[in-house]
């Protein structure tokens, strides 16, 4: 807080509450905490006449100019407003505005200002935005953690909680995910042969955004967190006419670790790409710096995992990047591009971070292990839909040799159940399989007798 002259009346850091943080709440938050120390000036100076008309107060959050300012033409609150997320914390603040007399002018202002290549001065609002930046950073270096119980705000009067945990906003999808994701994730538990502690160890938030990047491919990347892509394997188990093989090489059983360890010269080739990808990624991210220990972990174990290797010796890193190590391995490599890294990752990655001075306080742990986590992912995908081209090919003589392998397996089946048809209906069968392939040599006049069939 300044003057208008420019100085400074008092400036504060301190925590927003919440289980699902997000920059809205940290802003209003921010704003709550200048509106009480007004009031309490007020309060403490017994002042009865309106304060100065028009304190400005700005923010690099329009989200939270338009809420407030939803509340300063609401008569009173409806039940769809008091719905929306963070409403407890919005509600406060206008209910300290008229309890009052707080004539407050909130406004937008651009962030990070300094950051933009000018040479113009910067205006006293940015730089009291600037100023703002750095204390949240500087609280957030400091005491980092997430604080999920807080206070129950005045306006609010109640709030739902599920299983002792505050929930402020997406009351719905929040209800469906307490009554969801436990059985999910006894299923994961199950079907990866995971303790409770390895599932714990996962970084859950890293996985959501990760998966949340990729709507546009929402059926094929759930598949693939949970080992259904429909390969070969899958495909022949669901209709065993449908061939097991992998179509890029002979391999005569194809699942969801052959996609990558296939030995094809394509495969092999986007296989060396993958880590040298990995860091241009990192390089052209905001995100620009990475940890040369964790960057030579990450090579290994992927390299590892390719060859089929033993897993990772955690003795064999220095003392703090051993327990990274030993989470992984429990998690398995090959989860690396499903989305699902070990905490470990983000908090050396934010240790390296902050023990860097030359490094932007932008920079965060949880950052870097998205933009990795979210180029693997890229990656496999972009491999799943080369092979998926290969599979189902337009070139001719290829989808002729698919369409007859199918088509002759279940002519074949029909012939080695003659017996167990009607005798009045056998007049239709050839002597043989093999006499009907050379009477129908074609695959499409086998497919038109197998549909009239």
């Amino acid at each position: 807080i300044r003057t208008t002259a420019g100085d400074k009346i008092a400036q504060c850091m301190g925590p927003a509450y919440g289980q699902h943080m997000s920059s809205f709440r940290a802003e209003s938050y921010g704003l709550l905490s200048v509106c009480y120390f007004l009031c309490r000036i007020i309060v403490a100076t017994t002042t009865t006449s309106p304060v100065p008309p028009k304190i400005p107060i700005m923010t690099d959050n329009q989200s939270l100019v338009d809420r407030m300012a939803k509340h300063k033409s609401a008569k009173y609150p409806t039940p769809n407003t008091s719905l929306e997320p963070d409403w407890d914390v919005s509600a406060t603040i206008s209910m300290l505005w008229k309890r009052h007399n707080l004539d407050l002018a909130i406004r937008w202002i651009a962030s990070h200002q300094d950051q933009h290549n000018t040479n113009e001065p910067l205006s006293q609002g940015a730089r009291l935005n600037i100023e703002a930046d750095k204390l949240a950073g500087q609280f957030q270096q400091q005491y980092r953690r997430e604080r999920p119980y807080g206070p129950l705000l005045p306006a609010a009067h109640v709030e739902l909680r599920i299983n002792n945990i505050p929930i402020h906003g997406r009351y719905k999808t929040r209800i469906r995910e307490a009554y969801s994701i436990p059985p999910l994730m006894q299923y994961e538990r199950h079907r990866f042969d995971w303790s409770h502690a390895t599932q714990a160890n996962i970084d859950w938030t890293t996985f959501r955004r990760t998966i949340g990047k990729f709507r546009a491919h929402k059926s094929t990347v759930h598949k693939h967190i949970f080992y259904l892509s429909p390969t070969g394997h899958r495909a022949h188990r669901n209709n065993h006419h449908l061939p097991a093989s992998c179509p890029r090489c002979d391999c005569p059983f194809e699942d969801n670790h052959h996609v990558l360890r296939c030995p094809d010269p394509a495969v092999a080739q986007w296989r060396e790409q993958t880590f040298p990808e990995i860091k241009k990624a990192i390089q052209k991210s905001k995100t620009s710096h990475s940890d040369p220990q964790l960057l030579r972990i990450l090579r290994e174990g992927i390299q590892n995992w390719f060859d089929q290797a033993p897993l990772l010796c955690p003795n064999q890193y220095p003392p703090a990047y051993r327990q990274l190590v030993q989470d992984q391995n429990l998690i398995g490599w090959s989860h690396v591009w499903r989305g699902r890294f070990s905490h470990e990752w983000g908090k050396l990655a934010e240790t390296y971070f902050r023990n860097n001075p030359l490094i932007p306080s932008s920079h965060t742990g949880l950052s870097w292990i998205q933009v990795v986590s979210t180029h693997l992912l890229k990656s496999w995908l972009d491999l799943w839909q080369s092979r998926n081209k290969i599979r189902h090919s337009t070139n001719q003589a290829l989808s002729q040799s698919v369409r007859l392998t199918k088509v002759q397996s279940e002519i074949r089946e029909i012939y080695a159940n003659r017996y167990h048809m009607h005798p009045l209906d056998r007049h239709i069968l050839y002597s043989s399989a093999a006499a009907h392939f050379t009477i129908h040599p074609k695959v499409q006049s086998q497919e038109s007798w197998l549909a009239t069939f």
